[in-house]
């Protein structure tokens, strides 16, 4: 799994230009026991979040420094909110939308669940892009102190739980 997050990782940084032969998008979760949250970056290609925006909210807007900011944090904070759904021990978290950073072709998101303590099992969902690509891959990395796992996330199976036990 650790191959396949490597590679990914990869395909997001060196791809060139406006256009790309496949979608995907890479979601790390890491539990940071003694500030008690989950720490989430997910790292998405700046062209599909932008066309999924201009779909859904306005054909006007484009991802760039500085350029309505504000206004694309409040949707991306919406759209999160809707395609990124984590339970711990079956209880739906909230999730908070912290922000964004550019870097080459890709966003970094940055999204983190406060007042975490122990749990058993995760349950994450991320349907990101799915509404908008057939192909749109989502891999999710989980750790914890003792644990960690990969997941790779497609239309017909958008979720799976994570179990430290």
């Amino acid at each position: 799994m650790r191959i396949l997050f490597v590679l990914s990782f990869l395909l997001i940084t060196l791809s060139s230009g406006k256009f790309h032969a496949y979608h995907l998008s890479i979601t790390n979760i890491e539990y940071v026991s003694d500030k008690q949250e989950l720490q989430i970056i997910s790292r998405v290609f700046v062209d599909d979040l932008e066309n999924m925006l201009r779909q859904r909210v306005n054909d006007d807007i484009i991802l760039n420094h500085g350029r309505d900011e504000s206004a694309i944090d409040f949707y991306l904070g919406k759209y999160i909110d809707n395609k990124l759904k984590i339970s711990l021990d079956d209880q739906e978290q909230k999730l908070s939308f912290l922000g964004k950073e550019y870097e080459n072709d890709a966003v970094i998101l940055y999204i983190k669940v406060s007042g975490v303590s122990q749990f058993k099992t995760c349950s994450i969902t991320n349907k990101i892009l799915f509404e908008i690509f057939d192909d749109q891959q989502n891999i999710v990395n989980i750790k914890t102190a003792s644990k960690s796992r990969s997941f790779l996330l497609i239309a017909d199976n958008s979720s799976q739980i994570f179990n430290l036990n």
